[in-house]
């Protein structure tokens, strides 16, 4: 006879009081004969993900939605019965098939639950035998969802560029839909409370643009709709079958969920390979439109705050920073005088990568202000967009292009409002357009096999919102091929740029991007920059990318990666603020030339940061981050960070102190699987302090430490690194 435990584990698929269920003994999806669905159940929690009174009032929802398109206008259908259905059990995993139909369109949804697992695994099949092109697919889609009755405590987390934790969605303002990869840098987000929580993932390696929607349904529910809408273009006559989506209902936080989208990254994403240069060093400082001779006195300013990498944007023709014809600029020097600077800063141990934009072209080109009239060699191609490079640009459903910044408010291109008819100052490409991609690589590589530059970064494109692309002239099959155009991008850029240097880097891109991680050597998040506009002025505060910043989300998830989590910011204080929290998250530091100079003391500081930097280095290079995993309660104003040796034999703890008293405290963290005799425990602090603590092991494994400052020690903030060796 089976045991209680048993019978618990096994997986089930069955037919219920009329309604389908699909289960194990941790969780339990249900669906009515009409194909809706009306249960999630966490059975270890014994919460419901649906809410009831959703269900009352609507009768369940439908799992999917399908985009035709009808006169170049897009109109969404869902379902309204189910055909049919089969349960496959099997000794180890049960699944579910629906059958639907829309239109003439057969679909086929299919869940699978594995024994003893806490996620499930969804795929939608779709054959369109209609007389209209399908170009969007919205599954899995969840209706009604919020954790248990209580829905005050339930919390967001998503991947809202560097990340986004959000408390109490159900009462707050956001931005509905975030875009993969750009303004989400990866395919997953988490709604959880005290008890557990759900996750919903794409685990989809062709990298199709994907939305990833949380919206709110009033009437009086407070609850939620999460769901995935792929740009995916389905033909008349056409079949597609989709990549595995996950849905999982799970005990724990946000870092559950991060794990398991972390062990299907693993399974076939490449890790990065960023030059050794760039691993160790600190941080870079930016210059913007100095003059090409001006650079190795510039580089000398950033050695003497502990930084050898100088990043350089404005070099190009144009005004301001970040114009996209990318021909050095005469009037800041001769392509020579250029040269000879870089091989300066090169001698000195420095380096430099500069900027090009990723994503847009001025279609003004190959007009040029008057000042650079036989400036231009004749062998450098200038762009021309009315004979070629509109070819490349992206266009939507209706043939219209997609602009970027409306040229009465850009302040850089004076006199040309109405140029050609274009009212904005630059148009988006497809990055899957060969045209496109050759000219930003033509740039790419020129920088470094003529100017000597040792990369470039590439601004916006893990920043902005991706877009579709309906020229099917570029050879796409599918409109949402932003992702797979740009890692085919920066692939080749970075395959060509080490046959010229083998330790060539792209050396940052704008935001940060899961997939664009195998190829960027590291990411530039402005992350920590947005925590401190947000602690200051809330979730209002102008130049937020995400409402909520929370840049532990991809810090956790992708731990490898490299990331610059700073940005500009006013005031003395903020801009300390800001150093001190990427030390906190063990981030690089990228600070502004202007900044820098405008302030000795946000000089001083920065450097002694970086000094504090330096005598953990080691520890960083040799650590994961894990966030506030195996941390157990600490102060109110203090926080804590931990990254975990990976020969498991030390743990390094960051810690941002901001109580009014620095009073000594007890760090508690969890050693369990450790295997630990002698411990030794150092505490490091700015101005070179270098202190051992006092500890002892508490029951159940627990290490305490007693965290005390030196004397003198007692500004306002505090950061500090503590070094567990074993």
């Amino acid at each position: 006879m089976a045991t209680y435990g048993e019978i618990m584990r096994k997986v089930y698929g069955k037919v219920v009081d009329n309604k389908l269920v699909i289960g194990n003994g941790k969780l339990e999806i249900g669906f009515d004969k009409s194909g809706r669905l009306i249960r999630i159940l966490n059975k270890q929690s014994k919460k419901e993900y649906i809410s009831d009174r959703y269900v009352k009032l609507v009768g369940g929802g439908p799992i999917f939605c399908l985009t035709f398109l009808d006169d170049l206008t897009p109109k969404t259908v869902y379902p309204t019965k189910l055909e049919g259905y089969t349960f496959k059990n099997y000794q180890s995993q049960a699944e579910l098939v629906l059958r639907y139909n829309i239109n003439k369109v057969n679909i086929e949804c299919s869940i699978l639950i594995k024994n003893e697992s806490e996620l499930t695994l969804w795929n939608i099949n779709i054959e369109n035998n209609s007389k209209k092109r399908i170009v969007e697919i919205t599954y899995p889609l969840l209706l009604g969802i919020r954790i248990g009755e209580k829905y005050s405590d339930d919390i967001l987390v998503r991947p809202n560029r560097y990340g986004e934790k959000i408390c109490n969605p159900f009462e707050k303002t956001f931005d509905p839909i975030i875009r993969y990869l750009g303004s989400a840098s990866m395919m997953w987000m988490d709604l959880y409370d005290p008890s557990g929580g759900l996750y919903l993932a794409s685990y989809d390696k062709t990298l199709f643009m994907t939305d990833l929607e949380v919206k709110k349904i009033y009437h009086g529910i407070n609850a939620l709709i999460f769901s995935l809408k792929k740009y995916i273009y389905i033909s008349v006559g056409e079949k597609w079958e989709s990549e595995p989506y996950a849905v999982g209902i799970h005990l724990g936080d946000w870092h559950w969920a991060a794990d398991r989208y972390r062990n299907w990254a693993k399974t076939w994403m490449k890790k990065p390979r960023p030059p050794k240069w760039l691993v160790e060093c600190n941080g870079f400082l930016e210059i913007v439109k100095k003059r090409f001779g001006e650079m190795p006195n510039l580089y000398r300013l950033a050695r003497q705050l502990g930084i050898n990498y100088l990043s350089i944007a404005g070099q190009m023709i144009g005004e301001g920073c970040c114009n996209r014809f990318y021909y050095p600029d005469p009037m800041l020097g001769s392509i020579n005088e250029l040269k000879k600077s870089i091989n300066k800063i090169h001698k000195e141990g420095g380096h430099l990568t500069f900027y090009i934009n990723g994503q847009a072209l001025n279609p003004r080109y190959p007009s040029l202000p008057k000042k650079y009239r036989r400036k231009i060699p004749k062998n450098i191609l200038i762009p021309n967009w009315e004979t070629e490079y509109k070819d490349y640009a992206i266009i939507r459903y209706d043939g219209s292009y997609v602009g970027q910044y409306p040229i009465d408010q850009f302040p850089f291109i004076n006199g040309s409002e109405k140029q050609f008819d274009y009212p904005y100052a630059y148009y988006i490409m497809c990055p899957a357009s060969k045209g496109w991609q050759n000219y930003l690589k033509y740039w790419a590589l020129k920088y470094v096999k003529e100017y000597g530059a040792d990369g470039i970064m590439i601004d916006q494109i893990g920043a902005d919102e991706p877009k579709y692309c309906f020229n099917f002239k570029h050879n796409h099959k599918h409109h949402g091929i932003w992702v797979q155009g740009y890692c085919q991008l920066l692939k080749e850029i970075l395959e060509e740029g080490r046959k010229i240097n083998k330790d060539f880097c792209l050396g940052w891109i704008e935001g940060c991007g899961d997939a664009y991680g195998q190829y960027v050597a590291s990411h530039l998040t402005h992350g920590e920059s947005h925590v401190v506009l947000f602690e200051k002025w809330g979730s209002n505060a102008s130049g937020l990318w995400a409402k909520y910043p929370y840049p532990e989300v991809f810090r956790y998830t992708f731990p490898e990666y490299i990331v610059f989590g700073g940005g500009s910011i006013k005031g003395l204080e903020n801009r300390k603020r800001v150093l001190n929290r990427i030390f906190l998250m063990g981030e690089k530091i990228n600070v502004y030339y202007e900044e820098i100079i405008e302030s000795p003391v946000y000089s001083e500081y920065t450097r002694d940061v970086i000094n504090l930097m330096n005598k953990i280095k080691s520890w960083l290079h040799f650590s994961i981050f894990k966030d506030t995993i195996r941390l157990r309660k600490i102060p109110s104003n203090v926080e804590a960070k931990i990254f975990e040796r990976i020969d498991n034999r030390g743990i390094l703890v960051t810690l941002l102190d901001d109580r009014p008293e620095k009073t000594p405290f007890n760090l508690k963290i969890d050693l369990k699987n450790y295997n630990y005799k002698d411990i030794d425990v150092i505490l490091y602090t700015l101005k070179d302090r270098i202190k051992r603590l006092k500890y002892r092991i508490v029951k159940n494994n627990i290490l305490s430490v007693k965290v005390e400052y030196p004397q003198d020690l007692q500004d306002s903030s505090i950061i500090s690194a503590i070094t567990i060796s074993f």
